[in-house]
Formats: structure tokens, sequence, C-alpha cells
């Protein structure tokens, strides 16, 4: 296992709230990461889903339903592309009404580690149908995509993503709280400055994670503490990829609110990677918070207001006008075309730029 640190970092000024990050992120952070960075998976996905609204009062089971669903995941050192297909539950006044309009979003990350992303809705005939456009900078796998739902830590069993970036996190935000035989437990519970910075969509309040030792460090178990609700891991088997263990079944069980998944992940194929392709259609609307940075996970979640602005014809004087400095546009409403792809593309080697100029 590469060096990881037993202790949290040492203090930093209150009066920060963005992270001050100490060196660039490494790219990889085991060799799992790396394998994985070039392979392609799919998953299959079975949940038990559960609603416990008003139970309590009347004394009367819980009604739950079994819902399917698939992910599918391909891996290029530069660009990831993950496909999410899942039936939903629907909950009406009455309660649990059965199954719902199914759900199907793609999430493309750019960078070695998720320097921008982009969330596309997609229609039942599977065509991308609008956008949303993320800048974090960097270690954008570790953060939570919020179209996606409730549950954070997908990429790290199914992508080969290290618990270590989950929430933001770096490897020195971690305490070793213990090691024997089997295991290798980590801790993070963020003082109070790191809640300073974390008052939205990556506030928690520990997080757990235990890496299994027979199997290269792979993930065995990891638990989110997030006020009432919890999210907890389990990889119940494991398979080698190029001589790597990772996890090929895995059990996921996570309570929010009302609502409570029991769900498994079983492995079906994985492959090298070819090309990642990024089918959304030119013209298609697209909500641009790149302006935002790492702002978008910090800020308290009311401050993520929508303005909603026409936008220009691409390619128009108008259009040009509106791209700010660094290719990021000032209106966060735009739409998919050359113009847009072209500023991820500018956005993408400043932030290299960036990267090598702070590099040690």
């Amino acid at each position: 296992m590469q060096t990881l640190p037993t202790t949290k970092p040492a203090e930093r000024s209150s009066g920060s709230v963005e992270r001050q990050r100490r060196a660039p992120l490494d790219s990889y952070y085991d060799a799992r990461e790396r394998v994985c960075a070039s392979r392609t998976f799919e998953w299959l996905r079975e949940s038990v889903y559960t609603y416990h609204k008003d139970q309590a009062e009347t004394g009367d089971p819980a009604p739950s339903i079994v819902l399917t669903g698939s992910w599918w995941i391909t891996r290029t050192p530069e660009l990831m592309r993950v496909d999410v297909f899942l039936e939903t539950p629907s909950i009406t006044a009455e309660g649990l009404g059965g199954k719902g309009l199914p759900f199907h979003a793609s999430v493309f990350y750019w960078g070695k580690t998720g320097e921008i992303i982009l969330y596309a809705g997609r229609d039942t005939d599977g065509k991308a149908g609008s956008g949303v456009l993320y800048q974090p900078g960097s270690n954008g796998f570790g953060l939570p995509i919020p179209p996606l739902g409730s549950i954070h830590a997908n990429l790290v069993f199914l992508a080969g993503v290290s618990p270590l970036r989950l929430m933001d996190s770096e490897p020195s935000d971690w305490k070793l709280l213990e090691v024997n035989e089997n295991e290798w437990v980590f801790e993070r519970v963020p003082d109070a400055q790191a809640r300073a910075r974390t008052e939205g969509w990556l506030r928690f309040d520990r997080i757990e994670v235990r890496l299994s030792r027979k199997h290269d460090d792979s993930p065995a178990r990891l638990e989110i503490v997030r006020g009432n609700s919890i999210e907890k891991w389990e990889t119940l088997e494991y398979t080698q990829v190029e001589n790597t263990w990772m996890p090929s079944k895995v059990r996921c069980e996570s309570r929010v609110g009302s609502s409570e998944f029991q769900i498994v992940y079983q492995l079906q194929r994985h492959a090298r990677s070819g090309s990642v392709i990024v089918d959304i259609p030119k013209g298609a609307p697209v909500l641009d918070w790149r302006a935002r940075g790492r702002g978008y996970w910090t800020a308290p979640l009311h401050e993520i207001a929508l303005r909603v602005d026409i936008p220009p014809a691409v390619g128009s004087d108008e259009s040009r006008e509106a791209q700010g400095s660094g290719g990021v546009p000032s209106q966060p409403l735009t739409e998919w075309g050359p113009v847009l792809e072209r500023s991820i593309r500018e956005s993408l080697r400043e932030i290299e730029r960036r990267r090598r100029q702070s590099a040690p």
C-alpha cells in the first residue's frame, strides 16, 4: 500500500472558506485507480426500496418494491463516461404507488481526476435533453453529483476510484484508526474549519473507510453519516482486473428521510476501454456552473439560485461577448455546441497550466 497519513492536516486559517491545496492532487492514489482508469465496467443493480412514511404511527409494515437497473462505466485517463439506467419508485400522497418513470442519465468527467463534469439527463429513447456543467478544478471523482441522488460512493466501488477522495478529501485528511491482519481502518471527521467550507452538498459528519489488506487495499466497507442519513457499503465478492483486486459484488444500504434502499450491485463484465463518445445534441440547453468552481458544492444550498436567461445564438457576437475570462460563460444558461466544447477544452488547458505551475 502507498504511504498514507495517520493524522489530520494541520489547522488552517478560519478565514478561508475555499480549500487551500498544499500540492496538486495525484492522478492516481493506488494501483487500482491506475488500472481502472482505462477499463469499462458493466454492473447490474437490484434494489429493495422501502417507504417508511407514517409506519411508526400506524404500526403497519412499511411497503416496499423491487427495482432493477444498471451502471455502465467507460474510463480513459482523460475522460470517463457513466451511464445510469434505473427503475424508480412512484411516491404519491397515498404512499408508495409502484414503479415510476425510468431514470436514464449520463455523467462525463474530463481530466485526470474529474476537473470538469457534465451531467446529462436522457429521455426514454436515450437522447440527452439537457445538461449541467460543473468545474471543481480537481478531484471531481470524489464529489457528489446532486441530480444522481443521495448515494455518494458509487464510483469508489463501481469504477475503481479511491475512497480517500470522497467528499472533497485528500489522503492527509484521514486518520488511521486501526490496522489488523485484514484491514486498514480510516476515519474522517471534519473539524470546525472543515465544516466552515462544507455548508452545501459536501456536508457530512463522519466517514469510515475499511480497506482489505488481502485484496490490494481494495475497499471492503464504507460508511458515510450525514445528520439522520446514513450510507453503508460492503464488498461481498472480489475479482482481479489486470492482477489487481477490485469489488465484483457489492451491497449498499442507504436511509434518507422516509426512503430506504437496500441495493446489490453485480459486475457483469469488464474490458479495456475504447473511445468515449460525448453524444449531446447541438443546441441542447446546458446550465453552466463552471464559474462557481468548487463553491457549487461548498456554498449553502439556498445560494445555488437559478437565473434563467435565454442564451444568444451559438457563434453570434452576443454569444462571444457572454464568454467571461478563461472561456467561462457569465450567464448560467447556454447551449451545447462548438463554442461550449471549445470553452471546455480551454478550461482544461488552463487547469493543467495552473497545476504545473504549482507543482513542487
